[in-house]
């Protein structure tokens, strides 16, 4: 399976930034604030100082490189999870995070207790996005009655839109609306404050080519899921949605891609939208590019998007070649209030086989000059987990960890990573999983 068709499925790019409970935004800004402040409350549990407001950022300084004074290394493979994958991880504090995925048997919900991962729920849900908007409020999306190493969860029959919440003590199950269709998997969730979730993923009737394809989107008001409506962004083709980020009420992304057949198959093409005055409208995304990795023109689509206003976003993903060849390449894009641009100082990120391919599936900003970008790039025997960091300006490649289990000659040996959280721009946490041993796989930024 190529790195794009994994990560479309999976959904694994969840943007879950942290913050005190009762903020008017959930997420820090990810560059200086330029608008008028909000006064917020915060419950004395998430980390806030003794007035009850949020804590003073971290000094930071854009001249400064802030993360490339750490390194990430490999903190935790799961052994007793084998066959797992984690696709999301989500922190409302340093001490209140959790890891959602799925295996070959079961789902997953890690937590993070005293510096280490313990699996604290295996059920009949493949879990793919999770988020905390405060230490009382997690939500968690996915699929069941479906699970498989595949991770094609939605083309599985009986396949339903799961939606799990943490009210601060325990998790439990939520009922969520029918899906469009027959078969049905939510991807991603974020909220912009307690009250205001979106959960979006995809729905079909079990065409194996994708071509019944069609994105959906779920409300959460404060008191329950309600579907919502969406304009028809394949413009006819099969489509869907792998991705939601919101910053504010009404400052919310969904990207995906939508599906176009051709006598040589079903190709997809990015699609993006935006919540503009409470409806969601398709963004048309920059034109073809030509890439050197890629050696010929590419589309993208994006698996991470952050923004600090309105007219200030950037988002990641991945390159992909036009219908009739092969590969990926990382990607990194700008919005400027009114369309979005490639920024050209994405790295190749590790690139250690000299072909340039490789994605990112996940981002998050700790602060102004803090963010980080994780995927996957080849490596001698197998793709590893890499990373790339974030100024505000440009993007600078880190170095990666060494792989979670060494290669061996024949081994098809596959690390990657699917989510970043971080609680602070000094403490991250990535998951993904290490195909080598078949095992969830966790990587740590701090001390």
């Amino acid at each position: 399976m190529t790195a794009m068709l994994r990560a479309l499925l999976a959904g694994a790019a969840t943007l879950a930034l942290a913050g005190c409970a009762g903020q008017a935004s959930v997420h820090p800004p990810l560059f200086p604030a330029t608008t008028t402040a909000t006064t917020a409350t915060c419950n004395p549990a998430a980390d806030c100082n003794e007035a009850g407001t949020p804590p003073a950022p971290a000094p930071t300084s854009d001249t400064a490189h802030a993360p490339t004074t750490h390194e990430w290394r490999v903190a935790q493979t799961q052994q007793e999870l084998s066959g797992g994958i984690l696709q999301s991880v989500a922190c409302a504090t340093a001490t209140v995070c959790f890891a959602v995925g799925g295996g070959e048997t079961s789902g997953i919900i890690d937590q993070l207790s005293a510096g280490k991962w313990t699996n604290i729920d295996n059920e009949t849900e493949y879990l793919y996005g999770v988020t905390c908007p405060s230490v009382s409020s997690c939500w968690a999306v996915g699929t069941k009655d479906a699970l498989g190493s595949s991770n094609d969860s939605a083309n599985s029959p009986g396949a339903v839109s799961v939606i799990k919440h943490w009210n601060g003590d325990q998790w439990g199950d939520v009922q969520a609306p029918p899906g469009p269709k027959s078969i049905s998997q939510l991807s991603s969730v974020d909220c912009a404050s307690v009250s205001n979730c979106w959960a979006a993923g995809y729905s079909n009737d079990g065409a194996t080519d994708e071509s019944d394809d069609v994105g959906y989107t779920y409300h959460y008001n404060g008191s329950n899921w309600i579907a919502a409506a969406l304009p028809d962004a394949g413009s006819g083709s099969g489509w869907d949605l792998n991705l939601v980020s919101c910053r504010a009420t009404d400052e919310c992304w969904m990207a995906g891609s939508f599906k176009v057949s051709s006598s040589g198959g079903v190709y997809s093409f990015p699609i993006n939208l935006r919540l503009v005055n409470g409806s969601w409208q398709v963004i048309t995304g920059p034109s073809n590019v030509a890439t050197s990795e890629l050696g010929g023109p590419v589309t993208t689509t994006l698996f991470g998007i952050g923004c600090a206003s309105a007219n200030k976003c950037v988002g990641v993903g991945a390159y992909t070649r036009e219908p009739g060849a092969s590969g990926t390449a990382l990607a990194a894009q700008d919005w400027d209030g009114t369309s979005w641009s490639n920024n050209s100082s994405v790295p190749s990120l590790g690139d250690q086989d000299g072909t340039g391919e490789g994605a990112f599936y996940g981002m998050i900003c700790a602060s102004a000059s803090s963010c980080w970008a994780a995927g996957e790039v080849p490596g001698s025997g197998g793709s590893v987990a890499g990373f790339a960091s974030f100024n505000g300006d440009t993007w600078t490649v880190e170095n990666p960890p060494p792989p979670a289990t060494p290669f061996s000659a024949g081994d098809s040996a596959i690390d990657w990573l699917n989510s970043v959280a971080c609680p602070n721009q000094n403490d991250c946490w990535a998951v993904g999983t290490t195909t080598t041993a078949h095992e969830p796989l966790i990587e740590h930024m701090g001390s």
